[in-house]
This record gives structure tokens, C-alpha cells and sequence, in this order.
């Protein structure tokens, strides 16, 4: 999609945008048992991903901090997706394989299999129920 570049129109940017768009496939398991010909996969209407870093900083003998240690132990996801009646629901302990969307893994948009830590259900009247999923990939567990 290029910018429009027109003055009238409130934009002067121009050239191409490359923009992630969407949902779609980022997560790709667990698939239905049953439905629609056997086929499909919950629809994902919210994902959020994020590294786990554990900050350490270390002060010298006035208290002053002097050193700064880093510690990335992996990625986190928060899946919020449609229930389907047809889908098994993903228990807490099993895993599913997921897109690291937001290349906080590699630079590849690679797909990755994460360990389910949590799972929740949320209705309302008249409202689809819908599931929010968290799971993580510890680097030296699962990495």
C-alpha cells in the first residue's frame, strides 16, 4: 500500500509501507479435532508478545549503581482467542506452536513451540466466549 502523496488529502509522505497486518497463523496449533471438515484453527482476535528480562543492577560501596546485568529468559505471549466449541481447549502444561510475530526471537518470523502457563475463559450475554492463552518459551528450557 503506498502513502498517497497528494497535499489536499493531509499526507506528504510517499513510497511504500511494510506493515505487519492482522492474525492470521500465528497460531498454528492447536488444530480441531472435529469441525468444519476437520480443518481450521481458533481464531486469534488479540496477541501480544513480549521478552521476559530480569533487570540486576549492582551498587558500588556509596550505593552508587555501578553495574547494570541484563538477563533475557525468554518470550511470553498473551493469545486472546474465539472459543470453539469443536476444539479441544489447551490445558495448562501442554504446548502449542507459535509465531514469534514480533521477531523478539530472530529476525526470521519463525514459528516455535511455547509451554501453555495459563488459560482463562471470559463471556458475556450475547457475546462470543473467548479464551486468553499465556504462553512462554524459557530460552534455556526450550530454546
Amino acid at each position: 500500500m503506498a502513502w498517497p502523496s497528494s497535499q489536499s488529502s493531509g499526507y506528504t509522505a510517499t513510497g511504500n509501507t511494510t506493515i505487519r497486518w492482522g492474525t492470521d497463523g500465528l497460531l498454528t496449533s492447536p488444530a480441531p479435532s472435529t469441525g468444519v471438515n476437520g480443518t481450521g484453527f481458533y481464531v486469534v482476535t488479540k496477541f501480544s508478545q513480549k521478552q521476559l528480562v530480569e533487570a540486576i543492577k549492582l551498587p558500588n560501596g556509596t550505593g552508587i549503581t555501578t553495574t547494570r546485568i541484563l538477563l533475557v529468559d525468554g518470550t511470553d505471549w498473551n493469545i486472546t482467542v474465539r472459543d470453539e466449541s469443536t476444539m479441544s481447549p489447551p490445558l495448562i502444561g501442554g504446548t502449542v506452536t507459535i509465531v514469534d510475530a514480533g521477531g523478539l526471537i530472530s529476525s526470521a518470523r519463525a514459528s516455535y513451540s511455547a509451554v501453555i502457563i495459563d488459560n482463562n475463559y471470559e463471556t458475556a450475554p450475547k457475546q462470543a466466549g473467548e479464551r486468553t492463552i499465556t504462553v512462554e518459551r524459557l530460552r534455556l528450557i526450550e530454546g
